[in-house]
């Protein structure tokens, strides 16, 4: 609703000719769009008559804009249409890497068309082309999907992007099936101007993620009474890579209340680097086979460090396959493929 002291820009049937010639519409297309008579749409257009409120709507949605754009009100909706420059957090064969290219956006109503016009890289590297969709919502929120344009390409996924309050620049992030067939997720930056768009996406990475997801790194400090249990207990979670490394500090001094008196001894502890997917299983390891009756286990996020070393920790620690499928699973698909069935 507008307040009763807002005035128009411009009168209702003067609205409906300009927009109806800027889409190159005849009367009788946007009345067959609408539902309604190309006369009475004549009659609207010279200002003889007024549409009820369902045949407004009918006549906002076929001209693709706001029923207060339609009524003559100043519009308050951004306009998305236009260049952009896209920068994407992504990585090609287990390599971080950040992509930019150019991007042109079609807005239509609440609906950003989006494609992209140059690839970030070759294809051999990882770049394609690609389209989506973004629906805007309050003018604050854009949130759609995106899939790549060329045959051989098998990306595709969703975006959730926060727009700045001047419809600029939108931050977010990406999720989505990678070349490979992996499910991979990272940051990403659309603005007007190529500069800005590469400090967005640097900063982005740079913060990380304050949400560890079951991909990300994290650190597991586990504390010991002897750092020989310890060492051996390391060693076993490393040779099943549940953990890439454990780096130990053979004598701390802990100091804490236990059952009521100030304990003060000297312990050892471990501090592995390892995927935030595999802590469950490294805790119950741990909690089954550790000396005290209530093992020292904490998990820390890695917010920054070095892309590489990062990079090897993953490659150290690969995340379990699919458990196999239960046994009448098996017998049904064995059953199956000797079989013949025609599906529609």
């Amino acid at each position: 609703m507008r307040p009763p002291g807002e005035e128009r820009d411009v009168e209702f049937p003067e609205v409906l000719r300009r927009r109806r010639m800027e889409l190159g519409l005849s009367r009788a297309d946007l009345a067959g769009g609408a539902g309604v008579h190309e006369r009475q749409l004549a009659r609207y257009e010279t200002g003889e008559a007024q549409p009820t409120l369902g045949v407004a709507v009918a006549i906002a949605n076929a001209l693709e804009i706001s029923l207060s754009h339609l009524a003559g009100y100043p519009s308050q909706d951004l306009d998305l249409s236009g260049q952009w420059w896209a920068a994407w957090q992504t990585s090609h064969d287990s390599q971080p890497a950040i992509h930019y290219h150019e991007a042109s956006a079609d807005q239509r109503n609440r609906t950003l068309h989006v494609r992209a016009v140059t690839r970030a890289a070759t294809i051999d590297a990882g770049g394609y082309l690609w389209q989506g969709e973004l629906d805007l919502h309050d003018n604050e929120v854009l949130m759609g999907w995106y899939a790549a344009t060329e045959d051989a390409i098998r990306s595709k996924g969703t975006m959730y992007f926060h727009l700045s309050r001047q419809g600029l620049a939108m931050t977010g992030r990406w999720v989505g099936l990678n070349y490979d067939g992996t499910i991979r997720t990272g940051w990403a930056a659309m603005t007007r101007d190529e500069g800005e768009s590469r400090s967005l996406i640097h900063e982005l990475v740079r913060k990380g993620d304050q949400h560890m997801s079951d991909d990300d790194i994290c650190e597991v400090r586990i504390t010991a009474p002897t750092l020989d249990w310890l060492a051996a207990h390391t060693r076993q979670l490393v040779e099943d890579r549940l953990a890439a490394c454990g780096q130990h500090d053979p004598a701390i001094r802990s100091i804490y209340r236990w059952r009521g008196a100030i304990e003060d001894d000297t312990e050892a502890r471990v501090s592995l680097h390892t995927r935030r997917q595999l802590v469950p299983e490294i805790i119950r390891r741990t909690i089954e086979a550790h000396p005290d009756e209530l093992p020292g286990i904490i998990v820390v996020p890695i917010i920054d460090a070095n892309p590489a070393y990062l990079q090897w920790v993953r490659a150290e620690t690969p995340t379990p396959g699919p458990p196999p499928p239960p046994q009448w699973a098996a017998a049904f698909s064995a059953q199956m493929s000797t079989s013949h069935h025609d599906y529609p």
